[in-house]
């Protein structure tokens, strides 16, 4: 399964339509509630445990918000 996080409805249709284009069964959008890393840490991690995660965040002008973003999700691959 792919889990794809999102910020709003319109990427939330923008990434169904996608994947209804290219035939992707196995995707689930979530949106998040909110703009705060931790609670999506919370959301990646729950989901990475039963496939792989993808998460679609926008940068709101700040560059540093990737590097943070980074260092709050950690190594998901551990």
């Amino acid at each position: 399964m792919i889990y794809v996080v999102v910020e709003g409805p319109s990427d939330e249709g923008f990434i169904e339509g996608i994947a209804k284009r290219i035939g992707v069964t196995e995707i689930k959008v979530h949106r998040m509630r909110g703009n705060r890393l931790d609670k999506l840490r919370r959301l990646v991690y729950a989901l990475y445990t039963e496939g792989k995660v993808i998460v679609l965040k926008d940068e709101h002008w700040n560059p540093s918000l990737v590097d943070s973003a980074e260092r709050g999700l950690g190594d998901s691959r551990k």
